[in-house]
């Protein structure tokens, strides 16, 4: 069940930056796309611009696999995505994961002091 999959990576990936920015502004965004809740979290800290870097034709494409997992995984039949392309992005979540909970950790402990 890729297109299951991929929809979830996109929930995951849509959760975790949400919760970057609403630790770092208050806000909780109510969008759900991806592209711009990146872009929002990168004008308050660079280091996310290399979770999803885009500097070639594949990671245009396996970015917008994800971006577009969040309605057409679910109801586009045209939507196809192969294992290979999910583990590819799962990794990517997993730095996301990681960069997320590292700047969130360093954030709350710079405002603890």
């Amino acid at each position: 069940m890729p297109n299951l999959a991929a929809f979830h990576l996109h929930q995951t990936a849509e959760s975790l930056l949400i919760c970057y920015l609403l630790v770092r502004s208050g806000y909780r965004p109510k969008t759900h796309n991806l592209e711009q809740l990146l872009k929002d979290i990168i004008s308050y800290d660079a280091r996310f611009q290399e979770v999803f870097p885009r500097h070639t034709e594949e990671e245009n494409r396996l970015f917008t696999l994800l971006k577009r997992a969040y309605v057409d995984a679910r109801y586009d039949k045209g939507y196809s995505i192969t294992n290979t392309e999910i583990s590819l992005l799962n990794e990517k979540i997993d730095i996301l994961h990681t960069s997320v909970e590292t700047a969130t950790v360093e954030l709350i402990a710079s405002l603890a002091e």
